[in-house]
């Protein structure tokens, strides 16, 4: 991360939250970057460990029961 925060002279931590959007459901990264996150979903407020399943996700993100399976 360190390097490349400083190639791109960014902060590491940014980098980091950053790195999180990799495993997350693509239509929470849509939305986040979009600025349609929702209950107030932000990247800074991502936590440190998030499920693989994209279905786990939103139960936890968003406490959607409902959420698609995919």
């Amino acid at each position: 991360m360190g390097e490349l925060a400083a190639r791109y002279g960014l902060g590491r931590s940014y980098v980091g939250r950053i790195l999180k959007l990799a495993g997350l459901a693509p239509d929470l990264v849509d939305d986040i970057l979009a600025g349609r996150e929702p209950g107030g979903l932000a990247l800074r407020r991502l936590p440190k460990l998030l499920p693989i399943l994209w279905r786990k996700q939103r139960q936890m993100l968003l406490g959607d029961e409902t959420a698609p399976a995919v």
